[in-house]
């Protein structure tokens, strides 16, 4: 059992209902024609106009700042538990992607039997044996047993998909090449309440690849990881939903957490600016 637990589910459905709730509320609003009198003529009584002139006064500010309180209650939980569901999400997705993974190396495997079978079974060596009489017998013999044929390997994976007991949904899908190798995954997590991710990811060939992720909140990131022609280094670039990016380098051989950062936009800008503000100053 956890020590501490944050259930983003229910932060996300208390933000919605504030929304809805809200919308109740501007909905009244645009009711609002700005009168705050009414007439006997509209409204019959001479007291009905005056209480309900009373009333109107009496909630009218009450329920604009019910608006903006509203307002930022969804905002606030609605923000908050979206940036927690993208961080399940993303351990989710890259679970899923190596549970896809799994699949596609059962397959190659099996395809990789097929292929070894087909050929050693077509592949004859000379064997000498004597025969019950004494005499030396010349026989050929296929290297693998042609009776034991292994299972077609059949189509490889296209897709993973897995549905979880609370109703979230993940799903994974195989981009291939001519050349049969997977060439991109696209990985996407739903859950019950509608909030999405999703992970778009095409791999260069050599190590390297470029990861296109869609947050809950409908920005977008990306990660691009470059490795160097020997096969030693990379460099993993993170670009944020503003464009700024954030450049790392390493050895391939170590955890990219421990790789130093290289570059930072937002850095460099703020650099920039300061030294822009240290040159117009007079007294620089």
């Amino acid at each position: 059992m956890p020590d501490f637990l944050i259930d983003y589910e229910t932060l996300y459905k208390l933000g919605t209902k504030a929304g809805e709730l809200k919308k109740t509320v501007d909905d009244a609003q645009a009711h609002d024609t700005g009168t705050t009198r009414y007439t006997e003529d509209q409204l019959g009584s001479w007291t009905t106009p005056e209480v309900l002139g009373d009333f109107y006064q009496a909630w009218r500010y009450a329920f604009q700042r019910a608006q903006e309180v509203l307002g930022s209650v969804e905002g606030t939980f609605t923000s908050v538990a979206k940036a927690w569901f993208d961080q399940d999400a993303a351990l989710a997705a890259g679970a899923r992607q190596q549970a896809a993974q799994f699949d596609y190396a059962d397959y190659q495997g099996r395809a990789a039997a097929y292929q070894s079978w087909e050929k050693l079974s077509q592949t004859y060596v000379t064997m000498h044996h004597w025969d019950e009489s004494g005499n030396l017998v010349e026989e050929k013999v296929a290297l693998a047993d042609q009776s034991n044929k292994p299972d077609l390997p059949g189509e490889p994976p296209k897709e993973f998909n897995y549905t979880n007991p609370d109703g979230s949904t993940n799903n994974t899908t195989f981009t291939y090449g001519d050349d049969g190798k997977v060439k991109g995954t696209t990985t996407s997590v739903t859950n019950k309440d509608g909030l999405s991710y999703k992970e778009n990811t095409s791999f260069s060939g050599d190590g390297g690849y470029k990861t296109d992720i869609d947050h809950s909140d409908g920005k977008s990131t990306h990660v691009a990881m470059v490795v160097s022609p020997d096969g030693s280094t990379g460099t993993r670039t993170l670009t944020d939903e503003d464009g700024k990016k954030t450049e790392y380098k390493g050895d391939l051989k170590d955890d990219p957490s421990t790789w130093s950062k290289t570059y930072d936009q937002k850095e460099r800008e703020k650099q920039d600016a300061a030294n822009a503000q240290n040159v117009n100053n007079p007294n620089y």
